[in-house]
């Protein structure tokens, strides 16, 4: 994994690219490279990961010399692919010179070829063209913009801020973010002109035309899939398929470790490494904790330690530490996100750092692919009613424990929202209510209003196309850009084995049954870790990230809190208007209500303006 920034067109300025690197120092401390013609400049920060030697350093010319690539993430089938392109006399044991090289062969389609995580941009010398693609899933980022006929990109955003002589705040992403919790959802981001390359894409440019088409597509890859009737043969396949995704994730020549919550997900990851007798290869695991006891997962981790006899490095979240580092994850991050969950989960990356872990892998995913989270039942319980299929239903609400009419009542309104086209009445893109609308200033609004995204519903079943949506466009998208940043801000690697493409078009295709059974969310993952992990592990029910945030924030980091917003930029903005918002800070400061997410929205918001937009861009285009 790396950092890669580049410039296309008339005027590949250098400098400006190695400012965008120097910006990126974190993401890559091993060394950089440059590579300048007159139609492109292409940078490169390396983490080294896979061939440690000096010869796979990039950007990386082809065997021919026409192309040169930068690229971040891992190719895992490289060393089968390096077969398949035999008579090429290979000078490195590298995956990016065989993606070159897989490039220099089929073009473009090499993509459908390739298995990892990936962004990477390609220069073609002899055509004058960028060819730019990124992984399925979305794991690896690509940002870019288009600035005086130059094609500008780059790993994160605020490398590309180094060439906008004027910052603008992207009003229609901040409106959907502060009234309504969508954010992460689309191309655009928080800064006007700058968009990210949506996941499974590719992209062309000369530096004045641009091109993006997708190459992958979740519901074609389902309909390929093969699914048999047995319920025993499912449980195999889907054992392969994750033992496969797995063990590909663990190719590295420096130190893997493993990020565990004490969870089904990271129980399931250490149980299936342990089963294939690779689990040598994972050298300690990661734990955040805190001191609150409702809170903290310690002890379940520790019973799952025990369990496979690895050695836990456990860190304590402590809030004024968190105040001492709130600045450098809004810079880190570079645009709003999720709070104190993010800077939980940050401080396991310091650690394995510290501990000479370069690689980290974390069990993320499944809920996603797996019907993992409470708000998707309600969606299965629609498709039963939808389907005539009562007598189920009628089995799956007394698993919860809804018998009464008001029980039943609550149950059909939560259906009916989760089996919904788009998400309205004021709810977020989690099916929750978390803003403060209210408070947000009427001309705002005026300028900005729009209603909640729709999205694509591919598939004939409420369930899926929840869990599609939350995949492709809300909750994986942001949980992917939260983990890059904090992961790559101390030069690690994070991998999400269970995130293969292969794996992923699987469980969409398998029954709904293998997803939500008598109460049980993820159900065939439960069975076939039953046989792995403890099993008090395999039948506990869905957990979500649970952080002292409201508490903290009504006590430790109350003065911190007020001192922020007193003292913001945010009131001059015109967004929010501070009076109504100050009343509903002293209504929660006063214990009224349990949603803490708008207070740190408007805190976020005040550092991020703080943090970029107090200054401006030194190095233009044509500033060589």
């Amino acid at each position: 994994m790396c950092a890669i920034s580049g410039v296309v067109g008339q005027f590949p300025n250098q400098r400006l690219v190695q400012a965008m690197l120097d910006i990126q120092r974190r993401r890559g401390p091993d060394g950089e490279g440059i590579w300048k013609n007159s139609g492109a400049c292409l940078g490169h920060r390396r983490l080294k990961i896979l061939d440690l030697s000096d010869g796979a350093r990039q950007p990386m010319c082809s065997a021919s010399g026409r192309y040169i690539i930068v690229f971040n993430g891992e190719i895992y089938n490289y060393r089968k692919l390096r077969e398949e392109l035999a008579g090429i006399s290979f000078r490195t044991s590298s995956d990016t010179e065989v993606l070159v090289e897989a490039y220099e062969k089929w073009g473009g389609d090499c993509v459908h070829r390739i298995e990892g995580m990936f962004a990477f941009a390609l220069w073609d010398k002899k055509n004058k063209e960028l060819f730019c693609a990124r992984d399925p899933l979305g794991i690896k980022p690509f940002y870019y913009i288009k600035f005086r006929d130059h094609f500008i990109f780059s790993s994160e955003i605020p490398p590309l801020l180094e060439c906008r002589m004027d910052r603008k705040v992207n009003e229609r992403a901040l409106y959907l973010f502060l009234a309504k919790d969508f954010y992460d959802h689309s191309d655009e981001t928080f800064f006007e002109g700058i968009n990210s390359l949506p996941a499974g894409s590719l992209l062309r440019t000369n530096g004045q035309k641009l091109k993006i088409e997708p190459y992958w597509d979740l519901c074609g890859a389902v309909e390929g899939c093969v699914v048999s009737k047995s319920e025993t043969e499912r449980m195999e396949e889907f054992a392969r398929l994750s033992s496969a995704a797995l063990k590909k994730s663990l190719q590295s020549d420096v130190p893997v470790g493993i990020t565990v919550s004490g969870g089904l997900d990271s129980s399931f990851l250490l149980g299936q490494l342990e089963k294939d007798q690779t689990l040598s290869a994972i050298t300690k695991t990661f734990h955040f904790y805190f001191a609150e006891d409702q809170y903290s997962e310690k002890k379940y981790v520790e019973k799952l330690l025990m369990w496979h006899r690895k050695e836990l490095v456990s860190t304590l979240i402590d809030p004024h530490d968190f105040v001492n580092q709130a600045n450098e994850l809004v810079r880190i991050q570079g645009e709003p996100f999720a709070g104190l969950p993010i800077y939980a989960y940050e401080r396991c990356f310091e650690a394995a750092r510290s501990h000479g872990v370069v690689v980290l892998m974390d069990g993320s995913g499944m809920d996603e692919v797996l019907g993992g989270y409470e708000r998707f039942k309600p969606a299965h319980w629609a498709d039963l009613r939808r389907r005539g299929m009562e007598p189920e239903l009628y089995k799956e609400w007394e698993a919860e424990g809804i018998k009464s009419p008001e029980q039943i009542a609550v149950a059909l309104k939560r259906m009916e929202v989760a089996s919904a086209g788009e998400v309205s009445g004021g709810l977020g893109q989690d099916l929750t209510q978390s803003t403060q609308a209210g408070c947000l200033n009427f001309d705002f609004v005026q300028r900005n209003y729009r209603s909640a995204p729709c999205f694509a519903r591919p598939f004939s079943d409420s369930l899926r196309n929840l869990m599609y949506r939350e995949l492709r466009w809300t909750k994986l998208p942001r949980a992917l850009r939260f983990r890059d940043r904090i992961s790559m801000g101390h030069g690690c690697e994070l991998r999400p084995p269970y995130l293969d493409s292969q794996l992923v078009a699987y469980c969409f295709a398998l029954p709904a049954t293998d997803r939500i059974y008598r109460g049980q969310s993820k159900s065939i993952l439960r069975k076939v870790a039953g046989a792995l992990i403890p099993p008090e592990l395999s039948l506990m029910p869905k957990r979500s990230v649970q952080t002292p945030q409201r508490e903290w924030f009504r006590n430790e980091l109350k003065f911190w809190i007020y001192d922020t917003l007193e003292s913001s930029r945010l009131w001059e903005m015109g967004w929010i208007d501070k009076k109504p918002a100050f009343h509903a800070l002293d209504n929660y400061m006063n214990g009224v209500g349990d949603n803490s997410f708008f207070v740190w929205q408007w805190v976020n918001i005040s550092l991020w303006l703080s943090e970029f937009f107090e200054q401006t861009g030194s190095y233009l285009p044509n500033d060589r």
